[in-house]
């Protein structure tokens, strides 16, 4: 984010040191011809008037003027140690992100009409310009997400065109707030356009924070990441808190019975295939338009895949019984296929399966991501530290790890341990050598920070 900035500081800085040596002096020997002659400039004249009774009086009363200074430098000093901590300000966007997130069994059709819905109630804001909307990935899948989840934008006007001069942005984004959560079936986060994608390529989340949970099973991942999201909830400034969503999707299982495979010949491979092809289809053929070719899909209509008791009646085809080699299947009527029923050698039953499972370096992960909303994040840390190592007890084999803009945070706060004192050293090097003695140095690097 703040590479090509520093490239372009860098590219400036450098020019202006070769103009410096070249251009600026030819210019000057060209330009300045006639005999200088130094005038006392007005302005400094003024500065110098009112500086000058200040110096006096400071050096008559010189004990005082250093131990008023000593005390207002301790005095900004505290003050410092209680500033807030962030990785960058939070820019004021004009427009707000509204991300509802459903149950992970919500339909597309379901998801479409919750968010029309909510988008019929965010348009009538007087600040509002308009609204739209993205479910789902997008044709190129450059952000891939789920269709129950969704991307809201709301559109804000010019500040001059809203109806109350005196009200902000933060006024809106909760009567905003509030309208959404109105609408049933959705959690919603609230956050910026720009924020939560700057969020998203920095951490991985949309939130300003990250609470990353490591270990080998979910089974005992979650309970942990559910006691933290409740740790979460009880501290001032949290919001917008969610555990990311790894169960909940409709399963279907069909579970085979050993015994009645045994008796009609069939294997386990034999019911997996066919309902397969019936549910999810197999390509059949081609159907080919000029250059162009796509396949023919085989598989039971839409209305009978929605059907449990219609999927149980599902024909599976028997053990195949050779007749002279040609490989069909016959009886004293002719070649047919004899077939039975898949609910009479399984049975169907539909269950909440994973809807995610997320890895980082090798290990499962659960996030808990929240926003950070009257105070700076790097306080809001340190108590939800504290908190979580006091009230949370994780089980063996997992462990945290704390990301979002926090670990930005930490990591810039680990580079300038290390670029600010290589600075003041250079800047006492290079006054060491303009006046020649320690003692002028320091008096005047004193001043320097």
């Amino acid at each position: 984010m703040f590479q090509p900035m520093a490239l372009t500081v860098i590219c400036a800085l450098t020019a202006a040191f070769v103009l410096a040596f070249t251009f600026i002096p030819a210019m000057v020997a060209l330009v300045v011809r006639a005999p200088v002659q130094e005038r006392p400039n007005r302005v400094v004249e003024i500065a110098r008037r009112a500086y000058a009774p200040a110096l006096r009086t400071a050096l008559l009363f010189r004990r005082v003027a250093v131990v008023g200074a000593v005390v207002l430098f301790g005095a900004s000093v505290a003050l410092f140690a209680r500033l807030g901590q962030e990785f960058a300000p939070t820019l004021s966007e004009l427009d707000i992100l509204v991300q509802p997130v459903r149950i992970p069994s919500t339909s597309l059709a379901t998801a479409t009409e919750l968010q029309r819905a909510l988008e019929r109630t965010l348009e009538p804001f007087p600040e509002v310009a308009f609204v739209f909307s993205r479910t789902g990935t997008a044709e190129m899948a450059v952000d891939p997400m789920p269709f129950y989840v969704s991307d809201t934008f709301v559109v804000l006007k010019p500040r001059s065109e809203w109806p109350d001069p005196g009200e902000t942005k933060e006024d809106i984004r909760e009567r905003v707030e509030g309208a959404a959560q109105r609408i049933p079936g959705s959690n919603y986060e609230f956050t910026q356009p720009i924020q939560m994608r700057f969020n998203e390529l920095l951490a991985g989340v949309r939130g300003d924070l990250a609470i990353k949970i490591f270990g080998d099973e979910f089974e005992t991942l979650l309970p942990a990441a559910e006691r933290i999201e409740a740790v979460l909830r009880k501290i001032d400034g949290a919001a917008d808190i969610r555990v990311e969503q790894v169960s909940g999707a409709p399963v279907l299982n069909i579970d085979v019975n050993r015994a009645a495979l045994s008796r009609y010949g069939l294997s386990a491979a034999d019911v997996h295939e066919v309902a397969a092809i019936a549910i999810g289809g197999r390509a059949a053929g081609q159907i080919f338009e000029g250059d162009r070719r796509f396949d023919i899909v085989v598989r039971l209509p839409e209305s009978f895949r929605e059907d449990l008791s219609a999927l149980e009646r599902i024909p599976i085809p028997l053990a195949m019984r050779e007749n002279g080699g040609t490989g069909e299947r016959t009886d004293q009527k002719g070649p047919h296929v004899q077939t039975v029923p898949l609910n009479s050698v399984a049975t169907l039953h539909v269950a909440e399966g994973p809807n995610q499972i997320s890895r980082e370096n090798g290990k499962r992960r659960i996030v808990v991501q929240a926003n950070v909303r009257g105070r700076d994040i790097a306080s809001f840390v340190a108590e939800a530290q504290q908190r979580i190592a006091r009230d949370v007890k994780l089980p063996p084999g997992t462990w945290l790890e704390w990301g979002g803009q926090f670990k930005n945070l930490e990591e810039a706060k680990a580079r300038l341990a290390i670029v600010v004192p290589i600075c003041f050293l250079l800047i006492f090097l290079l006054l060491f050598s303009s006046f020649g003695n320690v003692k002028d140095a320091l008096l005047v690097f004193s001043a320097v920070p």
